[in-house]
């Protein structure tokens, strides 16, 4: 399998693991999610924003937990310890697993 497959698939997998945690939070508190514009404010843009920026957030986490812990590598060439540098002892991180080259 080569790595682009690989990729592609730890996405949908994260994606879909953040589709379904978000669904069945919303469906545990019995709330539906439904974001409304009123007339003539920016409410609706600022609930779409907010959105957004947790979205976004949500994707950045899980790819850094996924790219620490399984052998994909740092797909997006972010970097940070232990992909473009050494981790020292004083890093507040995981290290990312020592996987074969094949």
């Amino acid at each position: 399998m080569s790595v682009t497959k690989k990729c592609v698939i730890a996405l949908s997998v994260m994606a879909l693991f953040t589709g379904s945690v978000i669904s069945s939070t919303a469906v545990a508190n019995g709330a539906v999610i439904t974001p409304t514009a009123t007339g003539g404010t920016s409410v609706g843009a600022g609930i779409w924003i907010a959105g957004g920026i947790a979205g976004v957030a949500t994707f950045l986490a899980i790819y850094d937990l996924s790219r620490r812990t399984t052998c994909i590598g740092d797909v997006f060439q972010f970097g940070g310890p232990g992909f473009d540098r050494r981790v020292m002892p004083t890093d507040n991180v995981i290290p990312p697993p020592r996987c074969r080259r094949r």
